[in-house]
């Protein structure tokens, strides 16, 4: 998740009337910043360097205070880009990777907090989608396989997992089907074979632990096994061939 970008604090203002600016230099001579001053507050882009002259930073002011955008660098090449508003994060802020420039990661803040949409990439594809209200997950969160089809749909309100959530493989077939309450597994859960519809195992959850049956299933739909779960331990199991006839039971 995005924290507010480390902004290099600039020096304190030595003037209060003549518009200016002060530069600061590292030991070998080289510019270490740049801070433009306007009736004694800063006013305008901050520009830091390291010692190489490369630079690191710049930071746009207006009135002593983050107001437009705010650049990030590593050895030269862009890490973050970040838009301020009065002091606080507002609009969209981006991360790069360092090596190769590309885009890893984007968030939208509004008063300072998240509120939109953030996406998450990988070798410039798309690999997640989240969506906040407030600083909180709020609405769909999709997930993406390598090959950009759908990895999984879950649901979020006020910063909670709820609803149902929905598990795919790379070729887009069901996997999973599952239910949450509160950030916890409550309700049915259905794990699929490989055709997406045939149930290979079907658990029950309360508050997070599974209770009541889980039962196995064969290829064909009939009963492999049961396993029986009481405040998340199981305590008994009975096992089916492929008749349906019961081969064992024990208690666990």
């Amino acid at each position: 998740m995005a924290d507010n970008p480390a902004v290099l604090s600039p020096p304190e203002p030595t003037a209060a009337d003549d518009e200016y600016t002060r530069v600061e230099y590292h030991d070998n001579g080289v510019v270490s910043m740049q801070c433009p001053f306007k009736a004694g507050q800063l006013q305008g882009a901050v520009c830091s360097y390291d010692e190489q002259g490369r630079l690191l930073q710049v930071a746009t002011f207006k009135a002593g205070v983050l107001h437009g955008e705010v650049l990030t660098y590593e050895a030269g090449k862009l890490l973050q880009s970040a838009q301020f508003r009065e002091g606080v994060l507002a609009g969209e802020t981006l991360i790069y990777e360092a090596q190769t420039g590309e885009l890893t990661q984007r968030f939208g803040f509004q008063a300072g907090l998240l509120a939109g949409e953030s996406c998450f990439y990988q070798a410039g594809r798309l690999s997640a989608s989240l969506h906040y209200q407030a600083g909180l997950q709020a609405g769909e969160a999709l997930y993406y396989h390598e090959n950009g089809t759908l990895k999984g749909r879950l649901s979020y309100k006020a910063g909670k997992q709820q609803g149902e959530s929905l598990w795919y493989s790379d070729a887009g077939v069901l996997q999973r089907r599952a239910y949450h309450r509160e950030d916890k597994l409550d309700g049915p859960c259905f794990d699929y074979y490989e055709d997406g519809k045939t149930v290979r195992q079907l658990s029950h959850y309360r508050a997070g632990q599974q209770e009541g049956e889980t039962i196995s299933y064969y290829p064909a739909g009939n009963m492999a096994k049961v396993v029986y779960f009481a405040q998340g331990k199981p305590y008994a199991e009975v096992e089916y061939d492929h008749k349906g006839q019961q081969r064992h039971s024990k208690g666990l």
